[in-house]
This record gives C-alpha cells, sequence and structure tokens, in this order.
C-alpha cells in the first residue's frame, strides 16, 4: 500500500499486445493512487491502432548497436521514474531479459 498522498508509478510493458497492457492501465488508473505508463513495441500501432498507449517504442532503422544503446537509455530513464514494473508476456526493456 502506498504512502497516503503518493501516487505509486507503474510501468506497464512493453508489448506487442498493446491492448492488453492498455486495458490493464486504464483500470489501474480508474482504482486511483497510481500513475501508469504503458509502453508499446511499434508493430502494436498497427495491429491495435484503438490501443491508447504513453510510449512508443520504435527501433526499426537503428542497427543493432544503436538498438541496445537506445534501450539501455530507456532502461534507466524508467527506472528512474518508476516504482514497479510489469512485463507483460516475456518481453523487457533489456536484451536477453537482463533488467529482470
Amino acid at each position: 500500500m502506498a504512502k497516503q498522498g503518493y501516487e505509486l508509478r507503474i510501468f506497464l510493458g512493453p508489448c506487442w499486445y498493446a491492448r492488453i497492457a492498455a486495458t490493464l492501465g486504464s483500470v489501474l488508473r480508474e482504482k486511483g493512487g497510481v500513475k501508469v505508463t504503458v509502453a508499446a513495441w511499434s508493430n502494436a500501432l498497427s495491429l491495435y491502432p484503438d490501443a491508447t498507449y504513453d510510449v512508443l517504442l520504435d527501433f526499426r532503422n537503428l542497427k543493432k548497436w544503436q538498438k541496445i544503446l537506445a534501450l539501455s537509455r530507456n532502461f534507466w530513464r524508467f527506472l528512474r521514474q518508476h516504482d514497479a514494473f510489469i512485463f507483460l508476456f516475456g518481453d523487457t526493456l533489456l536484451p536477453y531479459n537482463l533488467d529482470l
């Protein structure tokens, strides 16, 4: 349970199944007392255009080393901004699930 007046910051994703993450994020927001960030991979936009997410991760045009660098930067940014992480369907922010 979060302290009175403190909003728990939850990260959801990243995932390809954006509708599931978006729905879970909406439900958590409705409960109140939490700030939710829903992240999806870029192809989720074409699969689920009606889903709502806060962060779209698009690394399709990057070389492998650039992608790893971008993923690492995002991981550290999200780590500073959130209290809890919910990774869906085996996807995480770092290669080889190093963030677990």
